[in-house]
């Protein structure tokens, strides 16, 4: 169940990590955060190649087991992020020398889709956090 943000809601990036921990144990900071994405609470911006990420983790056998039952139901919610999701095109987005390439696109997402926020678990996004407005998931749910 989505609805629509509003157009005042605080725009988000979440990294990969953040998305499938919520889909893997919606208690906690990443569950309620996508909660606040479903109620329209918050404005999710995304790439293509964040949900090309998304699809390939959610396809892990070990991720899969974790999953069980909820695995089709996580998949639908993929299909569905275009519904709810904003979703731009990073190929543009010049970026600083990064420790981990693995780390532009969701940097990237942040900066070309002006979000408010990117919220990653991810320590060599974090050491960026000086420079751009980066979050824990813990941080941005206490905010």
């Amino acid at each position: 169940r989505s609805t629509l943000p509003s157009p005042l809601a605080v725009r988000v990036v979440l990294d990969t990590n953040v998305l499938v921990s919520a889909l893997l144990v919606h208690e906690g900071p990443p569950g309620r955060i996508l909660d606040a994405v479903l109620d329209g609470s918050l404005m999710l911006v995304t790439s293509l190649p964040l949900m090309a990420e998304l699809r390939e983790v959610l396809a892990y056998p070990k991720i899969r087991r974790r999953l069980g039952d909820r695995h089709q139901a996580a998949v639908r919610f993929l299909d569905h992020l275009p519904f709810f999701a904003e979703i731009i095109d990073t190929t543009t987005a010049e970026l600083p020398t990064l420790r981990d390439a693995d780390d532009r696109e969701p940097l990237a997402a942040s900066i070309v889709g002006a979000a408010d926020w990117l919220v990653s678990g991810d320590q060599d996004l974090q050491v960026l956090a000086a420079d751009w407005p980066i979050l824990t998931p813990a941080e941005f749910a206490r905010r």
